[in-house]
């Protein structure tokens, strides 16, 4: 098997969670070449010539591509300590209307949080000053206490074990509180071997990774 594989992927899910991913598949597959394009904005495979695609849901500008859910990852709110010394009480989804978000990009996430409540939704709007399409920059500037973020748990685990961030209100049930990764390919009658391989390569290696 040869060719040129052209991936693009969300740059922190490839850089967090899957940086082992081509290595490995280029190991196992040595003849292929591999042109990777790292973006966090949404992409068009077929327009853009990608053969495949790790991505989160709305990066996919076209709903024809076949898709493969790799993971699901919770999201978690968090701030630091020293925003919460200075702002008021939060110790249930009521008291947020009264605090400031770190937000995502209304593109990537709405800024709303509905939380489940005594069995009743219970929908909190966000109020930001700062967004962005990354979580990676959104944890920076929740670190340095410009308001609370709601990321996925595996980019601030260690922040939170070394006590630089603090996880808010983990005893109410969150909707929605998840990020899927998926790889994501156009649908063809007759799927190249490359990208098929690489399909398959990268489900067992979520699947192993879990």
């Amino acid at each position: 098997m040869s060719g040129v594989l052209r991936l693009v992927a969300h740059t922190t899910v490839l850089m967090n969670r899957y940086a082992s991913l081509v290595p490995s598949f280029k190991l196992a597959f040595p003849n292929i070449r591999i042109d990777v394009t790292l973006t966090e904005r949404p992409v068009d495979l077929a327009a853009e010539g990608y053969d495949v695609a790790i991505v989160l849901p709305f990066m996919l500008l076209t709903d024809t591509a076949v898709t493969r859910r790799l993971e699901s990852i919770p999201l978690v709110l968090v701030a630091s300590p020293g925003y919460l010394a200075s702002h008021p009480e939060l110790s249930e989804p009521a008291h947020l209307v009264q605090h400031s978000f770190v937000a995502m990009s209304p593109s990537v996430r709405k800024p709303v949080l509905t939380f489940r409540v005594s069995g009743e939704a219970y929908v909190v709007q966000l109020k930001h000053d700062i967004s962005s399409n990354s979580a990676v920059f959104n944890r920076e500037m929740v670190t340095n206490g410009f308001g609370i973020g709601v990321l996925p748990s595996v980019l601030v685990e260690d922040e939170i074990r070394m006590g630089r961030l603090v996880r808010l209100l983990a005893g109410y049930e969150l909707v929605d509180a998840t990020t899927d990764v998926r790889i994501a390919y156009s649908a063809r009658a007759l799927l190249p071997a490359k990208v098929r391989a690489f399909a398959e390569h990268a489900v067992r290696f979520s699947s192993q990774s879990a």
